[in-house]
């Protein structure tokens, strides 16, 4: 901010402080005068030009804030450029009826009319906040001249001097000169507006034309468009194809460059930028590569780094421009070719190595032939030499010895299918181009060779994608807990996501080369659009599918936050044993719910409506769903409560072991025989549940023994204690100790109670016990067998007889 602007704030600020309350204020004359008399005291003269220079400090209007931004300037400056472009192309009608409009330009028109009616939604939207702002400054400019011809016109109040008067009108004449300039700018704006409406109803109109236009090559796909090949072989079309196409190609790739030339070059230095760092690590990655285990992702890829970087990068930067030019894509999936026929070996099995090195080549070949020989005399020849080129592959590869015709495992039946599917279109492309169809034929072939070509790009692209991100969790895994416990999943998961994608992706592009993706999304669009109405309600498949797209995508971010959140942000701080687990809980079923309401809106479903059904939902719980409730809210009051945690040793009823999950129903415990129990949350509520690890991992251990009569308890209490203590596991504080507990029936009885920190407290009661007989042992104190006293009242006489005997012969 340069001096005078920070003068000309300090005067707003001081008068707008100087101003009483909205309500109260006598008016614009008043509360001017009373500013310049506040800051001007009528007692110091020699003071006002200063003070004077300090308020009404002019304001030059270059130096206005509302100078309109980059993107303005660039859209005033571009309005003109487009209208004057608009003004040079021939309608697309007129080209159609002049019949040099070939699928390919046909194609690359679309894509041009498309990015210009995108580039003018967002140029009318940068138009539209400046001329906001120009309007909100404008307002401003008008309310201080006011104020300042108010108070220049107040002589009664204000007692003026020449420098004074002369200052406030210099500041008069700047606001003039800011208000004229804001208005030469809002004219610009109006006009550009003007201008950009006018070009919107050009490429509205073009748009509509492009697509009557495809929709009458799909129609005439199966009508004659040449003459029969044995008339004129070399014919194709009319002589001003190749020259028109070209037209709007090079003016296609200048509209391109124009507007994305920044971005463009940024990816280019970010793809030469991996490039360097595969080459940098390329032998830490093959050696990666070497040494990975089988069951692993296809490591293979990274023998050839380099390859394997630029493949991605090209690829990435193929699907950033939707709308880009043809020659672009030609360019970058012709590049693609080169690192694609390196990685083949490494991608596919080696009986089909050669056949993927034929279907990329054949694909090169065919695009390069026709963005070179479109429109030429020869180019139908050459059309139809690459379809039988196709045929004969294909056929090599479908025949009985083939490398397609092996049926295991099920990728190489599905692949066999398509190869079939394929030989009958090359067949339709032969046939085609020589009864004179070669719109057809042209179509037929380039859908062989694309669809062949992106089945094995996106195959190599997904496999590298998978591979790189397999060592990012690798490398990851080092610093992240939840990594090295969750890597698994996630690589699963993302796994899926990119097959998923790269499928869509490749069967779309195969339709649209084919030109059938136009019925095919006519009929997907009214198939799943078609409102399906239940009285006032109206649904469809398409927000059902949508539902449940957002809900999943709303889930898996749920998960991968709580886990994160518990695993390497709570589980690194110092907090009790349960609260990562507990929070982590809490946040997955609030992201849950959020997305669950998120889904609801992307449907376009009134939230507002959910209240007569949670009114009728809330009577049905109460009757038919008390227990659900009651564990979902016992879940609630564990998470938030915490009685119990997970990796708590409990006892709940008869079952004893480690709490393993509290689910949002039911908790699952572990036994220590093995045996999972499912506990409903309820029960750990409201039932007695015995917690033995809550505040601490401390158990008391207790060992009985009984000694026979004739020891001294004193000898035997000393030993017992001694045996306790010298247990590495037994704690010192409280120490261990013994117990003379009663006289037994057959002994003397003794407890022997120790404090344990350790998990295993059955193993330390175990080396106790141990310990305790063995140095009973030693001390020469018998330990007796359990006796009982048999009185016999009545007994047959030859069997007392017989007893007598025995214990006569015994002594």
């Amino acid at each position: 901010m340069t001096p005078r602007q920070r003068c000309a704030l300090a005067a707003l600020v001081l008068a707008f402080a100087a101003l009483p309350a909205a309500a109260q204020a006598p008016g614009p004359k008043s509360a001017a005068s009373r500013v310049l008399n506040s800051v001007l005291p009528q007692a110091d003269t020699a003071a006002r030009p200063r003070a004077a220079d300090t308020v009404v400090t002019p304001i030059p209007p270059a130096e206005v804030p509302t100078s309109p931004s980059a993107g303005t300037q660039a859209v005033l400056t571009g309005v003109q450029a487009l209208l004057d472009s608009l003004e040079q192309d021939e309608p697309v009608a007129s080209l159609a009826e002049q019949g040099v409009l070939t699928r390919r330009g046909l194609t690359d028109i679309g894509l041009m009319w498309s990015a210009r009616d995108r580039m003018v939604r967002d140029w009318r939207r940068e138009l539209r906040q400046a001329a906001a702002q120009v309007d909100s400054a404008r307002r401003q400019v008008r309310r201080e001249l006011v104020v300042w011809r108010t108070t220049l016109a107040d002589t009664d109040t204000v007692a003026y001097t020449p420098a004074l008067r002369q200052r406030a009108e210099n500041v008069v004449a700047r606001l003039g000169e800011v208000d004229s300039v804001l208005a030469v700018r809002n004219g610009e704006i109006l006009a550009a507006e003007l201008g950009l409406s006018d070009a919107n109803g050009r490429i509205f109109t073009e748009l509509q034309s492009v697509a009557t236009a495809r929709a009458e090559a799909r129609q005439n796909l199966l009508r004659r468009d040449s003459p029969p090949l044995w008339k004129s072989p070399l014919m194709y079309g009319a002589s001003g194809v190749g020259r028109e196409t070209r037209s709007h190609l090079l003016q296609e790739l200048r509209w391109f460059m124009s507007r994305t030339r920044t971005m463009l070059i940024a990816q280019v230095l970010l793809t030469l930028l991996a490039v360097l760092l595969a080459l940098r690590h390329r032998h830490d990655l093959q050696r990666t590569a070497e040494h990975e285990v089988p069951t692993g992702p296809y490591y293979d890829v990274l023998r050839h780094p380099v390859a394997a970087v630029a493949l991605l990068g090209i690829t990435a930067t193929l699907l950033v421009y939707p709308l880009a030019p043809l020659p672009v894509y030609d360019v970058g999936l012709i590049g693609a070719a080169v690192p694609l026929l390196l990685l083949i070996p490494t991608l596919v099995p080696a009986d089909l190595v050669t056949a993927a090195r034929l279907a990329v080549g054949l694909f090169v070949l065919q695009r390069s032939l026709s963005a070179l020989l479109m429109g030429t005399l020869p180019y139908r020849m050459v059309l139809l030499g690459v379809s039988l080129l196709a045929v004969v592959l294909l056929w090599q590869g479908l025949r009985p010895a083939g490398v397609l015709k092996r049926k295991e495992p099920q990728w190489r039946r599905t692949l066999q299918h398509v190869g079939w599917a394929l030989l009958a279109c090359g067949a339709v492309a032969v046939v085609a181009n020589i009864i004179g169809n070669v719109t057809l034929a042209d179509a037929v072939n380039a859908g062989i060779a694309l669809t062949l070509y992106l089945a094995i790009l996106f195959a190599a692209a997904t496999q590298i994608a998978e591979v790189l991100l397999s060592q990012v969790v690798r490398k990851g895994a080092a610093y992240s807990r939840y990594l090295r416990d969750r890597g698994d999943r996630v690589l699963r998961v993302c796994g899926r996501v990119l097959h998923l994608l790269a499928g869509l992706l490749w069967l779309s592009l195969s339709l649209q080369s084919f030109y059938l993706w136009g019925p095919l999304a006519s009929w997907f669009t009214g198939v799943f659009g078609t409102p399906i109405r239940i009285g006032e309600a109206a649904l469809s498949l398409g927000t059902v599918v949508l539902f449940v797209l957002v809900l999943w995508a709303g889930v898996l971010i749920a998960r991968l936050v709580s886990g994160v959140l518990e695993l390497d942000v709570l589980g690194r701080m110092n907090v009790r044993r349960g609260v990562p687990v507990t929070v982590g809980s809490l946040v997955r079923y609030l992201l849950i719910a959020v997305a669950f309401l998120t889904a609801l809106a992307a449907t376009g479903v009134e939230l507002s409506r959910f209240a007569i059904l949670g009114g009728a939902l809330g009577v049905g719980i109460g009757f038919g769903m008390q227990n659900i409730v009651n564990n979902f809210v016992s879940g609630l009051l564990l998470a938030v409560e915490r009685p119990v945690s997970v990796g708590d040793t409990v006892q709940v009823g008869l079952n004893t072991g480690e709490i393993r999950e509290i689910g949002i129903r039911a908790s699952v415990i572990r036994t220590f025989e093995g045996a999972e129990v499912i506990v409903p949350n309820s029960e750990l509520i409201t039932q007695d549940v015995i917690n033995w690890t809550r505040t601490g991992t401390r158990r008391r251990i207790e060992v009985t023994v009984g000694v026979a009569y004739g020891n001294d308890p004193a000898r035997v209490i000393g030993l017992l204690a001694d045996v306790a203590q010298a247990h590495p596991e037994v704690l010192g504080n409280p120490a261990a100790f013994a117990l003379f507990t009663g006289f037994g029936a057959n002994s003397l009885d003794f407890v022997v109670r120790a404090w344990t920190d350790s998990n295993d407290w059955i193993i330390v009661r175990s080396d106790i016990a141990v310990s305790v007989h063995g140095a009973l042992r030693e001390s020469g104190i018998e330990i007796p067998f359990p006796q009982r006293d048999v009185h016999l009242k009545s007994a047959d006489p030859g069997a007392l007889k017989h007893l007598q005997q025995e214990d006569g012969d015994a002594h």
